[in-house]
């Protein structure tokens, strides 16, 4: 009798042991998961804080940084568009592409897929590349045709057939956009279209030294090229401007500065 008795203690300890084992592993879970989670949520905040704030060099360093550990967050997909946007935003379109690449590349498929595709094709665009531009807008327009960021893919690409003289094509892009991305060129009201011309060029050195020039002085400068049966020329442009009235803010400080100007879509 003694020693069933002994023995029920024993099973009965065993299975409190048990519940309490369990208990504890079930709370290291969930402790190590929301710390997880925290610290995934700390390294998006010290890129997202800079770069909302447009301290764009901090964000990148901070990007940078986490990027550069062995162990990927988990949110390494927002991470990496968010790093990519800094350095579009800070004008090193060179390595804003490399971003987006590595976005593409490394984590294939949605979220943030669209963004990348419509990021890379921004970073050409503002370095003055259209046709490796044109080539992942029109990437974008393949993979998602109905999506909002389609929309501004074909607003982009119907900037780009504006520069290269083609009336017909740019109608095309635009036709079936809404009225406030339409470019003002074809008739109607244009959101985000407005740019400063500050030069003129034959030869792409000169265009990209006075561009250097520019961004060195903190303007949001490019260049695009148009090519006629004549001559290739090379304009450097200040701005992407939602509103006319912004290109004008841009224009009088430019013209303050000593640049010959004049606002085009």
């Amino acid at each position: 009798m003694l020693s069933q008795f002994l023995l029920m203690q024993l099973s009965v300890k065993n299975v409190n042991a048990m519940k309490i084992f369990k208990i504890y592993c079930i709370t290291m879970v969930i402790v190590l998961c929301a710390g997880g989670y925290l610290a995934c949520a700390a390294a998006l905040d010290a890129v997202k804080a800079p770069f909302l704030s447009g301290d764009y060099k901090t964000a990148i360093k901070e990007g940078e940084d986490i990027m550069a550990t062995p162990d990927q967050p988990e949110n390494a997909r927002e991470l990496y568009y968010m790093l990519g946007l800094s350095y579009l935003k800070d004008g090193n379109y060179l390595r804003s592409s490399d971003i987006f690449e590595i976005l593409l590349k490394e984590y294939p498929g949605e979220p943030y897929h669209k963004e990348a595709l419509l990021g890379l094709g921004d970073a050409y665009f503002l370095n003055g590349e259209n046709e490796k531009a044109r080539v992942w807008y029109e990437a974008l327009l393949a993979y998602d045709p109905q999506s909002k960021l389609a929309l501004i893919a074909k607003e982009r690409l119907g900037r780009i057939s504006v520069d290269e003289g083609n009336t017909a094509q740019a109608k095309e892009f635009l036709k079936d956009l809404p009225v406030n991305l339409v470019d003002s060129d074809l008739g109607t009201q244009t959101v985000g279209v407005y740019s400063v011309q500050v030069g003129s060029f034959s030869r792409e050195a000169n265009a990209k030294r006075l561009m250097n020039k520019l961004i060195s002085q903190k303007y949001d400068a490019f260049l695009t090229s148009n090519e006629s049966e004549k001559e290739k020329t090379y304009r450097v442009k200040v701005g992407h401007c939602q509103e006319r009235n912004q290109a004008e803010e841009i224009r009088k400080k430019l013209t303050e500065d000593g640049y010959p100007t004049r606002i085009v879509p």
